[in-house]
């Protein structure tokens, strides 16, 4: 179910326009599902594909006329994307795949305008489920390759643009919500990256010119949020594969007036990324997992930054990265898990101040392991592994920073 509203007015200085008022209500009750299968011999051009699976969407933007949104969406069956590529030859001479599926999505933007927003977002069903397959064991690139599968039960986005922005937005999950991406393939001679991205609850806002009052309410509850990734080669020249699993995630970022932003994510759900990639020859290999129950951001050029932060989680968070090879030039594995984190940050430029209320508690484990497992000879090999509890970030910056 799909909304798309977009508004154009003239402003003048005597009378502005009045403001647009959208009252959004969408209910999907059944499940939804896209699924690409693509045999490939031999393929000498582009390979390009796209598996998008959406239970809930709306977007809105106005120029010059105030945007009044109230948004309510439900989605109560499954949500799911399913690509797979079976090739024997050249699958392509550069590949690009994206698989996503998303529970409930929505925008909305105001340029030369105010906006004022009251987003409700709620995910009953059971999973939200991304998978890519890519079973090539003699098959080969000419090119490089950009393979993402992403995962996310409820996703908000909102921009403004020379004006105030009040914003409420409130997301809850119950859903599992998973992304896996399985690639193997004999011959990778380019840049090759594989990615897979599962998020439970997802806001994010940005502002120019302009000043924003922001209030976030993240709830998962799904039994687990979680992206998987394996890449397998005989032969790759520099290979990337990263997973990235997050069961609430806020980022609200303003330039111009001030920021006041109110943050509670609450999760129980199981996080789990773990990467693993691997070749028998090999330039570079990079495998990359980052795992998180709580991530917030907040970040302000301009007078003012007001922010509350209020973080629990108790599902445990694991995150594994993993680099096999044999003979090859470098291999790098990382690995970071942590149970609550949040970041605010000012531009000292602007002369800005900050006022920070912030409080987070993790009850549950938090580990990271990286490994790096070379049978042969290797010019360089790099692990990092960092598992924290709780991490707080605040600082005043430059602008370009």
């Amino acid at each position: 179910m799909a909304a798309t509203m977009t508004c154009a007015g003239a402003a003048t200085s005597q009378t502005p326009p009045p403001p647009t008022t959208v009252n959004n209500t969408q209910v999907q009750l059944g499940d939804i599902f896209s699924q690409q299968t693509l045999n490939v011999v031999d393929q000498t051009g582009p390979t390009t594909l796209n598996t998008i699976s959406t239970g809930n969407s709306v977007s809105g933007a106005v120029i010059n006329s105030r945007l009044d949104l109230t948004s309510l969406q439900s989605m109560q069956g499954d949500t799911r994307a399913t690509t797979t590529i079976n090739g024997t030859g050249s699958i392509g001479d550069g590949v690009t795949v994206i698989t996503e599926s998303a529970a409930n999505s929505g925008d909305a933007s105001a340029q030369n305008a105010d906006m004022n927003a009251t987003v409700t977002q709620s995910v009953t069903g059971s999973n939200v489920l991304a998978d890519t397959v890519i079973a090539a064991p003699a098959g080969s690139l000419t090119s490089g390759a950009n393979v993402d599968s992403n995962a996310i039960g409820n996703t908000q986005s909102y921009g403004v643009d020379f004006g105030t922005a009040t914003t409420s937005t409130t997301q809850t999950n119950g859903a599992v919500t998973q992304a896996t991406m399985d690639a193997t393939i004999q011959s990778m001679p380019a840049t090759t990256t594989f990615t897979a991205s599962a998020i439970g609850n997802n806001v994010s806002a940005d502002g120019t010119n302009s000043t924003q009052v922001a209030t976030v309410n993240q709830t998962m509850t799904g039994a687990r949020t979680q992206a998987s990734l394996f890449v397998g080669s005989g032969n790759a020249w520099d290979a990337t594969g990263a997973s990235t699993a997050v069961a609430n995630n806020a980022s609200v970022n303003n330039a111009g007036g001030s920021l006041d932003t109110s943050a509670t994510q609450a999760n129980t759900a199981y996080v789990r990324a773990d990467a693993t990639v691997a070749s028998y020859e090999f330039g570079t290999l990079n495998a990359m997992a980052f795992g998180a129950g709580n991530s917030s951001q907040a970040g302000e050029q301009g007078p003012l930054l007001n922010f509350d932060n209020t973080q629990t989680t108790t599902g445990g968070v694991e995150v594994f990265s993993t680099v096999n090879g044999t003979t090859g030039f470098d291999a790098n594995a990382s690995a970071i898990a942590v149970g609550n984190t949040t970041t605010g940050y000012a531009c000292g430029d602007c002369q800005a101040s900050m006022s920070i209320n912030n409080s987070q508690t993790n009850s549950d484990g938090v580990s990271a392991t990286a490994t790096v497992n070379i049978a042969g000879q290797a010019r360089g090999m790099t692990g990092t592994a960092t598992a924290t509890g709780n991490s707080a970030t605040f600082f005043v910056t430059k602008p370009t920073h």
